[in-house]
């Protein structure tokens, strides 16, 4: 019980790790987004469809082309598109999130899903919060996305 109490304490905590290739970015002209939110361990499809709007809209700001439709498939070399995929879940009490943005491919050669870019936040929250903090945490994550694409000679 004592491990567990030490390892909620420190999630309670904010803190980030990330695999921020920007290299690995270069060459790709588009992006789809795709996203999960699951707050309590319960789905909600209207903020998750909020959150694909908002992150579109930042890339399409940033001059970045957004692809429509399904991400699955079509995230290629071949087809010079990057999957982009939020995903923002709690614990089931609710008080402790992990957000996520990757930028990945469905395959690449001998390879499935593999994951170009990558940047995730773990950190606590008051609970019933989550759509407000996805919304938040989704703003920062494509912000740094953006960035990294930047870098590259697009």
């Amino acid at each position: 019980m004592k491990k567990m109490t030490i390892l909620l304490s420190i999630l309670a905590v904010s803190s980030a790790g990330a695999t921020r290739t920007a290299e690995n970015l270069k060459g790709f002209r588009n992006v789809c987004v795709n996203a999960s939110f699951e707050e309590k361990g319960k789905e909600n499809e209207a903020v998750r469809g909020k959150l694909i709007t908002r992150l579109e809209a930042a890339l399409k700001k940033a001059n970045i082309a957004v692809a429509p439709g399904e991400c699955g498939p079509k995230g290629l070399t071949a087809n010079r598109q990057v999957n982009l995929f939020f995903s923002f879940f709690t614990t089931d009490d609710g008080d402790i999130y992990q957000a996520s943005l990757e930028g990945w491919l469905s395959k690449e050669g001998n390879y499935k899903e593999v994951t170009l870019w990558s940047d995730l936040y773990i950190g606590g929250l008051d609970v019933g919060g989550g759509s407000l903090e996805a919304a938040d945490l989704a703003d920062e994550l494509v912000a740094d996305f953006i960035a990294d694409w930047k870098k590259t000679t697009h």
